[in-house]
């Protein structure tokens, strides 16, 4: 007999995936599939080693000053307005990362159609966080 699925389950199941563990698995795996990608250039070749010191030190640099800025951040802000920016920095992101994703299927081998490079990337990801804060806002608003 299948089971029921049922609003309740399906929350039970998610208080089951986000816990701490699972999530650092998750970001652990992400960070490495980062690095790995920001270093495949650069298999190969003499400066393989520079790279990587550079790649892993810039990022554990700009991951300690985001979490003390984010510290900053969430003392002097109020709550609703740190949470808000927060789900739509996390909307926004993943927004970034479907319209990438779906922009390399649709038209990764068309010719004549490139590849979005870096402005355009942080335009796309600076749009979508600032359209995912105006969607929030008029969602909590009512």
């Amino acid at each position: 007999m299948m089971a029921k699925f049922t609003l309740e389950r399906m929350v039970r199941g998610s208080y089951k995936i986000y816990r701490a563990p699972w999530l650092d698995i998750f970001f652990g795996i992400a960070t490495a599939a980062f690095l790995n990608v920001l270093i495949q250039p650069h298999l190969g070749t003499a400066h393989l080693g520079a790279a990587a010191l550079i790649v892993a030190g810039g990022l554990i640099a700009a991951s300690v000053l985001g979490t003390a800025l984010t510290g900053l951040d969430r003392r002097f802000a109020e709550d609703y307005s740190f949470r808000l920016m927060s789900q739509a920095a996390l909307a926004g992101n993943l927004s970034t990362f479907f319209a990438i994703a779906l922009w390399i299927q649709l038209f990764g081998r068309v010719d004549w159609l490139k590849f979005p490079d870096l402005n355009q990337g942080l335009a796309t990801l600076l749009g979508s966080w600032s359209l995912c804060y105006l969607f929030l806002r008029v969602r909590t608003a009512r």
